[in-house]
């Protein structure tokens, strides 16, 4: 059954308080849930799925923790007021990360919460400081992995462009996204290709010991209902029909959308990068 506003604020509601007593040591909590992490790159799809999963009634998905080396970027208003400000968490991210993961990311939590997890872009936490989340997320073979790709890195690369240029990262009002054409550099281009390449298969050879569930943006996309279902078992959750609340932002073709396309899809013509300007 579908999720109902009213019911996702009640699930919201239910976590904060359980975790304020947890905290408070008014409660033990629940540590018998699902511990997994959403591996990818921005502008990959990452904040559609975790809209879809937060739809959820079972699941808890914080958003890019690791994007700050100061504090952790919970992308849940009541976490990021309070428990990322307070000492005990900003101490550990300096002094313990993997404690921190341990105590305070996958820690007791709301008894209603099945699945808890994160997304982690293949950069994030890449300082002396927080390496360590790295190893001990391979070290806890119980975490399961979600490795979330972009089939064609073209779209991919041109909406980091957009959301980089016009500062909106995503759509939650249904208008759509900027009209404006952009002239793509050949030589960025093909280093953002390589270079998501290179780390999905890094990433993919570091994790290979783990339970891993591969998800392609553009069938999310096109068939939400049926990718969501496939998640929720891999998870190991009830399975409820989902549906996203935010919007695609990218509507035009990338013909329209580059302004030096043809140029583009010419210098790539008979490389392994060709498909992409297929449309």
């Amino acid at each position: 059954m579908k999720m109902s506003k009213f019911a996702k604020l009640v699930k919201y509601g239910e976590y904060h308080a359980r975790t304020f007593a947890i905290d408070l040591h008014l409660s033990k909590g629940s540590t018998d849930f699902v511990k997994f992490v959403v591996l990818s790159v921005s502008r990959s799809g990452s904040n559609l799925l975790r809209d879809l999963l937060n739809a959820h009634s079972q699941t808890m998905m914080f958003g890019e923790l690791f994007r700050s080396e100061r504090s952790l970027s919970w992308d849940c208003p009541v976490n990021d007021r309070l428990r990322s400000r307070s000492a005990r968490v900003t101490g550990l991210m300096s002094s313990d990360p993997a404690a921190l993961l341990r105590d305070e990311v996958f820690g007791p939590t709301a008894g209603h919460i099945k699945a808890l997890g994160f997304k982690l872009f293949y950069y994030h936490a890449c300082s002396d400081t927080l390496r360590p989340v790295w190893s001990w997320l391979q070290a806890q073979r119980d975490v399961r992995i979600i490795q979330l790709k972009r089939r064609n890195s073209l779209k991919r690369y041109l909406s980091l462009v957009k959301a980089k240029r016009t500062d909106v990262w995503r759509d939650a009002s249904g208008s759509g996204s900027s009209r404006e054409n952009f002239e793509l550099d050949f030589d960025e281009c093909l280093a953002s290709f390589e270079e998501v390449r290179r780390w999905e298969e890094e990433h993919a050879a570091f994790f290979r010991d783990h339970e891993v569930h591969e998800i392609v943006y553009e069938d999310l996309a096109s068939d939400y209902t049926g990718e969501a279902l496939k998640v929720q078992r891999f998870l190991g959750l009830s399975e409820e029909a989902v549906q996203p609340t935010i919007y695609k932002q990218a509507k035009r073709p990338l013909s329209e959308s580059i302004s030096n396309y043809d140029d583009l899809k010419n210098r790539f013509a008979n490389t392994e990068w060709a498909a992409y300007f297929d449309e």
